[in-house]
C-alpha cells in the first residue's frame, strides 16, 4: 500500500511539474501569436523587439525567448512590450520600441 501510495504521488508531481512547462510554452507562443508579423505589415512603421529568459517551472531552468513585432504607432508598440515583458523572468537582454 505504502509503494503504491508512494507512486502515485511520484506521479502527481511530475504531471504537475510537465503542465507547468508546457504552460511556459504555450505563454511564450500566445505572445508570438498575437503580435502583427513584420512582412505581413511593410507600412507599419514602429519594430517592438523584446529578447531574455524565461523560467520553466516544470525543471527551473532559464529558456531564451526573442520576440519581434511591428506596430501602426509606437502606443500600440508599447502597450504589446509591457505585458510581453512581464514574460521574462530571468535575465532581461533588451526591451524596446523603435521606428522602423
Amino acid at each position: 500500500m505504502t509503494i503504491r501510495l508512494g507512486l502515485a504521488l511520484l506521479m502527481a508531481v511530475a504531471l504537475v511539474g510537465g503542465a507547468q512547462a508546457q504552460s511556459t510554452f504555450q505563454r511564450a507562443m500566445q505572445i508570438q501569436m498575437n503580435v502583427p508579423l513584420c512582412h505581413e505589415h511593410r507600412d507599419y512603421r514602429w519594430e517592438g523587439r523584446l529578447s531574455g529568459n524565461a523560467m520553466d517551472p516544470g525543471n527551473d531552468r532559464a529558456v531564451p525567448v526573442s520576440f519581434l513585432g511591428c506596430f501602426p504607432t509606437k502606443a500600440e508598440c508599447e502597450a504589446w512590450l509591457g505585458p510581453a515583458t512581464g514574460f521574462v523572468t530571468g535575465r532581461l537582454i533588451f526591451a524596446k520600441c523603435q521606428e522602423r
